[in-house]
């Protein structure tokens, strides 16, 4: 199978290495040249554990049409509009799945044409970039996808593709999934941000898991989880099989980088409003973090 992986970061340099690994024909696409000359010369280090294995894909500049017929976009959610209206014309016969946290870019799929195949994802895994072309797998999870439209012809051979240490499971209803995913990411990755803690610290702390629960309670709130319980245990076990593990947006932070505040507690935020719901929590938590990141990112 055909693949275009259209972001070159952490998610994206794992995604592609796992799919090669196996056997499918992988292109990265990067936003700098540089990046993708030395992926095509010396390939994707993936780093699990004390192991590490180079595997060899296609990469090249994002520059106009893509013609796999898949295409795997990881780059921010942030960043999605723009990367859009870069792709060119898509063919009737291609595929899409997007891989962001958050819900927002649901809202930019109506600018894609009707004809074509879309698939939504969530990634469960814990992934490191360490440099240009090398990725650490941190964390053994899985990506879940549901059709948001069109046939099940991608999401087979994804599942096809998937092995033990990266497999892809279906969900039925791609709301639900969404929404989970955006619980999780609202309370880990926003709690461990303010805090500048690993992800274990908000279960080993009790005031630190006081502020889980009451962030989780507002989310709630807004979302109106069909499985309320099953989410909130989903996040006690990610926080304990990532206990060592820095959250993306903490990591954005001490990296220097813009966050996926926007995507994740803003369109809360803006849901609560349009639903006359009260998030004082949420409201504390983007303001506190919006603040911050003005004031030590540079973007």
């Amino acid at each position: 199978m055909d693949v275009a992986i259209i972001g070159a970061g952490a998610v994206g340099l794992l995604t592609a290495a796992h799919i090669a690994k196996v056997g499918g024909n992988v292109t990265v696409y990067t936003r700098r040249k540089e990046q993708a000359e030395t992926i095509n010369e010396l390939g994707i280090l993936l780093i699990q554990g004390q192991a590490e294995e180079t595997i060899k894909v296609n990469a090249k500049p994002l520059k106009g049409r893509i013609s796999e017929r898949l295409i795997i976009l990881t780059v921010k959610q942030y960043h999605l509009e723009s990367v859009i209206s870069m792709l060119g014309e898509i063919e009737k016969t291609q595929s899409i799945l997007f891989l962001q946290n958050g819900m927002g870019h649901v809202k930019l799929l109506s600018k894609l044409i009707d004809d074509i195949t879309i698939l939504l994802g969530v990634v469960e895994h814990g992934a490191l970039k360490r440099d240009d072309r090398s990725v650490e797998h941190t964390g053994i999870g899985k990506i879940q996808l549901s059709i948001y439209r069109g046939d099940h012809s991608s999401l087979d051979c994804l599942q096809q593709l998937g092995t033990s240490n990266f497999p892809f499971e279906h969900r039925k209803d791609w709301r639900e999934m969404l929404s989970n995913k955006l619980a999780a990411n609202a309370v880990i990755n926003s709690l461990t941000a303010l805090y500048r803690v690993q992800n274990g610290a908000l279960i080993e702390e009790p005031e630190f898991y006081e502020m889980m629960e009451q962030v989780f309670n507002e989310v709630d709130d807004v979302l109106q989880l069909s499985k309320r319980e099953d989410t909130w245990e989903n996040i006690l076990t990610i926080c304990e099989r990532t206990a060592g593990n820095t959250s993306s947006m903490l990591k954005d932070f001490q990296m220097g980088r813009k966050t996926e505040l926007e995507a994740i507690l803003g369109y809360l935020i803006h849901t609560a409003n349009d639903k006359n719901v009260n998030v004082p929590i949420l409201t504390f938590l983007f303001k506190s973090l919006k603040g911050l990141e003005g004031r030590f990112i540079s973007c």
